[in-house]
C-alpha cells in the first residue's frame, strides 16, 4: 500500500480495507503474498460459554467480517 507516495506499508487487507475504497491508500506490489494475521479469541473451555465472551466475540467477527471483501470470510468457533 502506499500512502501519499512517500512510504510504503504492508498491512492486512481487513485493517486498510476502507482506506483503499476511499482511496487514501493505493495498492501497489499486488503479486507480493502478505502473511495471514488470524485473530485468535483464547478463553476458558467450559460447557456454557459466559454471554458477555460470546458477545465480544461476535461483535469482532461482525465488525471485522463488514471490513473484509475477499470473501473468505470470518470464521467464528465456540
Amino acid at each position: 500500500m502506499v500512502c501519499d507516495r512517500t512510504r510504503l506499508i504492508m498491512r492486512s487487507i481487513w485493517h486498510v480495507a476502507p482506506l483503499l475504497r476511499d482511496g487514501t491508500l493505493v495498492q501497489v506490489l499486488a503479486d507480493l503474498p502478505t502473511p495471514s494475521a488470524d485473530i485468535l479469541a483464547l478463553y476458558l473451555a467450559t460447557a456454557h460459554v459466559p454471554r458477555r465472551i460470546r458477545g465480544l466475540v461476535n461483535h469482532l467477527a461482525a465488525g471485522l467480517g463488514a471490513r473484509i471483501e475477499t470473501g473468505t470470510g470470518v470464521g467464528v468457533g465456540y
